[in-house]
């Protein structure tokens, strides 16, 4: 809350907040936070689940979720692509 104070007071704000008079912009936003909020989730807790209730070691932990970093770097491209 005072965040949102400060940066509509202060001269120059470090967060536009009038992106969001947008419509688009927000609905996007609202759209993907969800998204990132399981994709980080899923990078924080797949290994601890792996560790802890199914007994592999931090580096066997660490292989076994590697491809959860991997992928997004691989299909960025091809992804980008489509956008155009």
């Amino acid at each position: 809350e005072a965040l949102i104070v400060w940066e509509l007071t202060d001269d120059n704000p470090i967060v536009d907040l009038s992106l969001f008079k947008s419509r688009n912009f927000t609905i996007g936003c609202l759209c993907i936070n969800p998204a990132y909020m399981l994709y980080f989730g899923a990078i924080v807790l797949l290994p601890q689940l792996l560790q802890e209730v199914y007994g592999y070691t931090a580096t066997w932990a660490g292989l076994a979720s590697a491809p959860v970093g991997i992928i997004p770097v691989i299909l960025s491209p091809i992804i980008g692509r489509f956008a155009h």
